[in-house]
Order: C-alpha cells, then sequence, then structure tokens
C-alpha cells in the first residue's frame, strides 16, 4: 500500500474516533453528575477529566470546538428547517445508501450485526464527504442532543384579542388556539413539547409512542395519552379539559424532569370528560362541569350553567376588546346567567340584562355599564 495513502487512512480513523469522543463529552458537560450520560462522582472530577482528554492533541480541540458550533447552529433551527434538511439528505442519499449500508455490515464484527457502531458510523458520514456530510452530521447531532438543554428555536403561534387561529402541525397534531393565546411547539427527533404563555389552546394530538407529546404551561404538564384536550391559563391556575382519551397531568417540573424526556409517574391521568386545574404543585379534579361546554369556545359559542354575571362579563371581553362590558355593585355581579351565546354578541347578554327588573343598562363611551338599579 502506498505510504502516503495509508497514513491518511490512519489520521482519518484518529479523527473519526475523537469526534466520537468529543460527541460524548459534548452531551456529558451538560448532565448532571452519576446520571446516565455523567457517571462521574461530581463536576470537578468530570471537568479534570474533561482537560486532561482536552489536552491530548491539537486535534482533540480541534474537533470538540467543530462540535460545539455545530450544535450552537443546530439549537436555532427550528422545525421546518431540520424537515427540510433530512428531506435534502434522504434525497442525496439514495444513490448511495445501499453501497455504504453493505460495507459498513462487512466492517461489523457479528455480535454486532444489523446494528452500526458509533466509530462506524461516523466513517458513514464522513465517507460521504463534502455538504452531504455536514447534513448528516446536523440530522445526527439533533438526534444526540438532550431536549431540555439543547431545544431547537421554537415555532411560535399566536392570536391577538377576539381572534381564533388552528394550524396543523408537522406530524399532523391539530392546535386551535383561543383569543389572546400563545404557543411555542419544540419538536425534536424524541419528543414533541408545546409551551403555553398565555391563554388557551386546544390539542387533537397525533399519537406517536416513540415521540411523546407534552404541553407545559407554568410548572404544570399534561402528556397526551392518545387524545383531544385544552390547556387554558387562569388566575386560578392551569386548567385541562380532556374531550377523548386521557393525558397524564402532573405539576413541579425541575430541569431534571423535562418534558419529552419522560414524566414523573406521580401524574394524575384524566379520562374523557374529565376536568382539572393544576395549582400549587397538585392535581384538583372539577366536578359539576360539562366538557362539551367548556369546549364550545372551539365553535365559536360561550355556554353558562348558573354562572355569575360578573364572571360572563370577563369571558365576552375576551373576545371584544372595542366593546367591553362592565358589571358594578354586588347584586348586579351575583346575578346568575344560564343559557350558550355567540361569543362576539356581547348585546345578547345587555338583552339579558334590559330582560331583568333589578338591572339597568348604561352606555359609557364604548362600554356597557350593568348596574342594580336605584
Amino acid at each position: 500500500m502506498n505510504t502516503h495513502h495509508a497514513n491518511d487512512l490512519e489520521t482519518g480513523a484518529a479523527d473519526r474516533q475523537i469526534l466520537d469522543e468529543a460527541l460524548d463529552w459534548s452531551i456529558r458537560l451538560d448532565e448532571p453528575p452519576q446520571s446516565a450520560c455523567n457517571p462521574f462522582p461530581d463536576t470537578a472530577a468530570c471537568n479534570r477529566a474533561f482537560f486532561k482528554w482536552l489536552e491530548q492533541s491539537d486535534h482533540h480541540l480541534r474537533i470538540f470546538l467543530e462540535v460545539l458550533e455545530i450544535e450552537g447552529a443546530v439549537r436555532d433551527l427550528d422545525e421546518q428547517s431540520i424537515a427540510r434538511i433530512r428531506h435534502m439528505t434522504d434525497l442525496h442519499l439514495a444513490n448511495t445508501r445501499r453501497k455504504l449500508a453493505t460495507e459498513v455490515c462487512a466492517a461489523e464484527s457479528p455480535s454486532d450485526a444489523g446494528v452500526m457502531s458509533t466509530r462506524v458510523r461516523w466513517a458513514w458520514i464522513i465517507a460521504l464527504g463534502g455538504p452531504v456530510a455536514a447534513v448528516v452530521l446536523v440530522l445526527f447531532a439533533t438526534s444526540r442532543l438532550p431536549v431540555s438543554t439543547h431545544s431547537p428555536k421554537p415555532a411560535v403561534y399566536a392570536t391577538d384579542i377576539g381572534q381564533q387561529r388552528t394550524e396543523t402541525l408537522s406530524d399532523g397534531t391539530s392546535i386551535t388556539l383561543n383569543t389572546d393565546s400563545q404557543v411555542q411547539v419544540y419538536y425534536s427527533n424524541n419528543a414533541r413539547n408545546v409551551h403555553l404563555t398565555r391563554g388557551e389552546t386546544y390539542f387533537k394530538v397525533t399519537h406517536d409512542p416513540r415521540r411523546p407529546f407534552t404541553v407545559t404551561a407554568r410548572d404544570a404538564y399534561i402528556r397526551d395519552v392518545g387524545t383531544e384536550f385544552s390547556v387554558q391559563e387562569s388566575a386560578a391556575g392551569v386548567n385541562v379539559t380532556v374531550a377523548s382519551g386521557q393525558v397524564q397531568a402532573g405539576a413541579g417540573l425541575t430541569k431534571d424532569e423535562p418534558a419529552g424526556n419522560g414524566v414523573s409517574a406521580r401524574g394524575t391521568v384524566l379520562s374523557a370528560g374529565e376536568m382539572a386545574t393544576i395549582s400549587s404543585g397538585k392535581v384538583q379534579r372539577i366536578s359539576g362541569r360539562n366538557v362539551a361546554d367548556a369546549l364550545a369556545w372551539t365553535e365559536g359559542r360561550l355556554v353558562f350553567s348558573e354562572d355569575r354575571l360578573d364572571f360572563v362579563a370577563e369571558q365576552f371581553n375576551r373576545y371584544n376588546p372595542a366593546h367591553r362590558l362592565r358589571v358594578e355593585g354586588p347584586v348586579a355581579k351575583a346575578t346568575l346567567v344560564t343559557g350558550g351565546y355567540n361569543f362576539h354578541r356581547y348585546d345578547e347578554i345587555l338583552r339579558f340584562a334590559r330582560a331583568k327588573s333589578h338591572l339597568v343598562v348604561i352606555q359609557d363611551g364604548n362600554d356597557w355599564v350593568i348596574k342594580s338599579k336605584k
């Protein structure tokens, strides 16, 4: 064999080994000591071992910095970009995958048949060369990064006051945002996480046991077990309404219990027809309320069952910023309302109030005031 060629092969194999080790260190440094990915007893011991590895050669430093650069780029990718890269990769590899897979299988020992080792996987990637190798490297990095610390840039969906919006995500899941709501969608290769930052959203989830679907709001989490459900932020806490299937709900998320990496077994299972409020670390089931009524907003309606008039006015004001309802006085506020209303037809509530002998309706600019007659 040509000596120069043999030296090149030797150098390539060494670089692949260093690359494999660099990827392991990039993950280990982000994990707590004595965990599955970081077996060291404490952070100091981990750091000592890391710098000892890093100081072995200039190649170790160079390759580790390249890994960090790629991971930084991955963090800024949204799910649409990752999907586009994956599609491009599939096109580029279509004509070479079978040949390379055959070579890889031949390189593996019999005990590893059918499983591509880390070193051979990287040999396969490097063999592709150029832009194709870079694309595959990005995709492999996304699968190796822990979701809790390396989430990609989220896709953000929002509505203004009075608006509603329905979106279909890349996995077929449908989300409907109620008035004045916002969600951040974090999709990766092994998890689907949605964070509700405000308002209320209805989820019709495409079930995928390989990628759990978890909604977080404040410190609460709601994990899909194949279902349709809504999540709402309110003054009382995080409200969950299950239309079909089941969810697992809980509170008290920490960095050691990231959504999408497995939800604690202490979560409460809620089934179709059940509602609950998550607050102060507890899940409290709500009884006496109809789920269909609670979800009527998805059809443009608000349904009340002996609810106080001041609460009813608050609900209408969520959809009608230009004409707000004010209820003044204890008697007026305590007036009970039952029935279904178009949430944009605030005049229907005014008609209800005018029909009550003890109430009066007064216009104040663009607002309407409902109060007791003197």
